[in-house]
């Protein structure tokens, strides 16, 4: 199981790359440290209050512009001023879920912050595994 959140700042975007690029970095990433059956759990990104909204507020600093996301454009100069930005972060995330569910992978998005439906996945999928133990990777 993979928290979205550490993931999408463990991949090192390259520059020049388009986002559709970016996405296959993530997916060769995951299939070369994690392989498969994997689980990835991303924060959600609602219209209302949320328990990161304090820390959403502290990185507003660094916060890069809107950029439309379009797979076929290049990547934004800063990830992480690109990241820092909630639409732009918002929009990245709902491609990347649509791109590693169509490769065979297991995506779930929680309401607001992930931590709670990583941990009860977890718990969850622990259960039911006939190994019986679930690696965290956050």
């Amino acid at each position: 199981m993979i928290d979205g959140g550490a993931l999408l700042h463990a991949v090192k975007w390259q520059q020049g790359a388009t986002y559709a690029d970016v996405v296959l970095q993530y997916l060769s990433y995951v299939k070369q440290h994690f392989g498969c059956p994997v689980t990835i759990v991303f924060d959600g990104y609602c219209s209302g209050p949320s328990v990161k909204d304090h820390e959403h507020l502290r990185r507003v600093a660094k916060k890069g512009t809107d950029v439309l996301f379009e797979p076929n454009k290049a990547v934004y100069r800063n990830q992480t001023e690109f990241l820092a930005n909630k639409l732009n972060k918002k929009q990245c995330i709902e491609y990347l879920m649509s791109c590693f569910v169509d490769f065979g992978y297991s995506v779930l998005q929680a309401v607001d912050d992930a931590d709670t439906l990583i941990v009860h996945t977890a718990l969850q999928l622990a259960h039911n595994a006939t190994c019986g133990s679930v690696t965290v990777v956050a």
